[in-house]
């Protein structure tokens, strides 16, 4: 009889203290990732590797102007070049030249090549070609240091460079050397009385000076001296 009273009592202890202990005993959050909470779970979660939204607005394209890629005509000096025997400078220099810029360019408008010397702003605008339009074969332009003449190189119809002076607005030239080897590169001496340039008339390319005018070649380089 008291087996069988206190078996009952028994387990209505064990019962009240598994009760007791739920209730007031600590939880435990699990690592396993089987308990942990998912996206689909009543609570808002967020993944670690879930993508964020952006704040950066889109970067619209910039729309192409087609003027942009448009080759504007480039006109050409009215004057045609005369020879000279020497160009006139003005007292003050050509001031209203500085920051212009001389180049050589082929427009690629005709079947042969047509390159000539041309000058614009610093800013490509304004451009204009200086030299006549049967003249095909003008390179090399340098500035005089009054910005009022321009050095350049032909090649002529006998197979060889010459160095020819231009007036800034292209309407006067000076042919300021005549021989049979290539004569290129042209560049002025600070005072702009003398022109070197680099020449291969002793057989090999060498640097050579001489005055404005052409006179006076001097050669400065040996060939067999060079690296």
């Amino acid at each position: 009889m008291r087996k069988q009273f206190f078996l009952p009592v028994f387990l209505c202890g064990l019962m009240l203290l598994s009760a007791l202990a739920c209730r007031f005993l600590p939880f435990q959050k699990s690592d396993s990732p089987l308990l942990s909470p998912t996206p689909s779970s009543a609570n808002t979660f967020f993944s670690a590797t879930a993508p964020r939204a952006s704040k950066t607005p889109p970067v619209a394209a910039l729309p192409l102007s087609p003027e942009r890629f448009t080759e504007t005509p480039v006109p050409t000096v009215e004057t045609l070049p005369t020879p000279q025997e020497n160009l006139p400078l003005p007292a003050g220099g050509c001031p209203e030249n500085s920051g212009k810029i001389v180049f050589s360019y082929d427009p690629r408008d005709a079947p042969s090549v047509g390159y000539g010397i041309y000058l614009m702003d610093s800013d490509g605008s304004h451009r204009l070609r200086l030299s006549a339009e049967d003249a095909l074969t003008d390179s090399q332009p340098a500035w005089s240091p009054e910005h009022c003449r321009i050095a350049f190189v032909r090649f002529n119809h006998e197979g060889s460079d010459d160095i020819f002076l231009m007036s800034a607005d292209g309407g006067s030239v000076l042919q300021i050397t005549r021989h049979p080897a290539r004569d290129t590169f042209p560049d002025w001496s600070p005072d702009g009385m003398q022109i070197s340039f680099i020449s291969d008339r002793d057989g090999s390319r060498n640097l050579f000076v001489m005055d404005v005018n052409g006179e006076h070649v001097r050669q400065l380089t040996d060939a067999q001296s060079l690296p």
